[in-house]
């Protein structure tokens, strides 16, 4: 049989590469520098200058006090004035309705002062985040047995998101506690400023 020059082969005459049969999906040949080689699973490596992100909102609530109107009644929480438009990659309404504008990957971060003031008993209050008005991921529950106690609750999450996408966080005083607690500004005695009762920023990955 005469020779052929390997390079000279036509697609019905090609074999896969040594080894295919043992290799898994998505698994790639490595040499080994040695002559021979191994395949192994394939690894995607990014430099840090390849990964950035775009800081596009950051708005606070200048309410001094954002509180359910009584048990079992959700209160949407909001985070400031109305900003940005429809052609903004991310804009704010003022009840607290966040909308992507844009598709991409944003990392949201909620955070609010939740407490209760002068009232007795225990009270029990809930925390969720809602995507399109759908809950998502699991809540947060904190319990009041103090005429003075504040919680700092924050949500931060990644998410890649489709364009028209909303994002919502949300407060409940559960029926299981008393009627009380909500959201309290608490403003520094020592010029520091004000500690405000919700804050929202957003980012997104570019």
């Amino acid at each position: 049989m005469a020779d052929i020059e390997h390079n000279l082969l036509t697609d019905p005459q090609l074999h896969e590469p040594k080894g295919i049969l043992a290799a898994t999906g998505n698994q790639v040949y490595v040499s080994s520098g040695l002559g021979s080689g191994a395949w192994t699973d394939q690894v995607i490596r990014f430099e840090s200058a390849d990964i950035g992100t775009e800081f596009l909102l950051d708005s606070a609530s200048t309410q001094l006090t954002q509180v359910p109107a009584g048990l079992s009644i959700p209160l949407q929480v909001e985070f400031g004035a109305a900003t940005g438009t429809p052609a903004d990659p991310v804009s704010l309404d003022v009840d607290g309705t966040i909308h992507i504008n844009q598709a991409g990957t944003y990392h949201l971060s909620a955070s609010i002062s939740l407490g209760r003031v002068g009232a007795a008993n225990e009270s029990l209050i809930f925390v969720r985040s809602l995507v399109n008005g759908t809950p998502v991921g699991l809540p947060k529950a904190y319990r009041f047995d103090d005429d003075k106690q504040t919680h700092y609750v924050s949500f931060d999450n990644t998410y890649t998101i489709t364009a028209g996408t909303t994002y919502t966080l949300e407060i409940i005083r559960d029926s299981a506690g008393h009627n009380s607690g909500g959201l309290y500004a608490e403003a520094s005695s020592e010029g520091w400023g004000t500690a405000p009762s919700s804050r929202v920023q957003v980012s997104r990955f570019v």
